[in-house]
């Protein structure tokens, strides 16, 4: 006698879990693309406030007209860390930044 198991469809059981897994998935990959949305320019922003904060630990007027403390090795990282993003925005290095190598 044949299997009549290979021609039927799944039951019902079956259907109803893959249909949830579905319906999970989907709202797993809607809150993807949220958060993704969400995220979006984030990076830039970032750069932008580390380059702020690293010109500024890098200014004689430092912020709002005070110099910052910081060792001379804080002000090297951070100039290290200017150029860096320089680099990455594939934007000539100002000569002070160059000559840090």
């Amino acid at each position: 006698m044949p299997d009549k198991q290979k021609d039927q469809s799944p039951p019902e059981e079956l259907e109803g879990l893959i249909a949830e897994k579905d319906e999970a998935l989907a709202a797993r990959n809607a809150r993807i693309a949220e958060l993704e949305q969400a995220l979006s320019g984030k990076d830039e922003q970032i750069a932008a406030m580390t380059q702020s904060a690293a010109a500024v630990a890098l200014s004689p007027r430092g912020y709002r007209g005070r110099r910052v403390a910081a060792s001379p090795e804080e002000i090297l990282k951070a100039a290290r860390h200017l150029a860096d993003h320089y680099r990455k925005a594939n934007k000539p290095l100002p000569d002070t930044l160059a000559a840090l190598g």
